[in-house]
């Protein structure tokens, strides 16, 4: 998926030897609540995977806050009883499902992935500000 990038205003932060972008970081955790609150993949299932440490770290903080939030608002959220749910409900409550274990889903480097499988994976490779560099 195309973030934007430099064009959306998206900058780079570096710390130490690594590299983070919260920008691109807020864009794949939003791509990831949606592939979960489908409900057809779990957690378990799903991989995301970065070059830089820095932006794992990012990546689980953002990823725990919206689980915070997603379990947060089905809590409050008023029982329908029998009636089948609004698909915006069920799609808050397949996420809030999904955010049971926020750590079944695996955010990891690219090293860290080695050698193993997941059904999907969501690839994050942050960018920073100015023009593309060249790999």
């Amino acid at each position: 998926m195309e973030t934007g990038g430099y064009r959306a205003g998206c900058a780079e932060r570096a710390e130490a030897e690594s590299k983070s972008n919260a920008g691109e970081a807020a864009r794949v955790i939003e791509l990831l609540k949606g592939v979960l609150a489908a409900g057809e993949l779990s957690p378990s299932q799903v991989g995301l995977v970065t070059p830089y440490s820095a932006q794992v770290r990012l990546l689980r903080q953002l990823w725990r806050d919206a689980c915070h939030q997603a379990t947060a608002a089905t809590a409050a959220a008023p029982k329908k009883g029998s009636t089948p749910l609004e698909p915006a409900d069920a799609a808050a409550a397949a996420l809030a499902a999904a955010c049971a274990d926020p750590r079944s889903l695996e955010i990891a480097s690219v090293d860290n992935f080695q050698g193993r499988e997941k059904v999907r994976y969501l690839v994050t490779t942050p960018m920073g500000e100015g023009a593309p560099r060249p790999l």
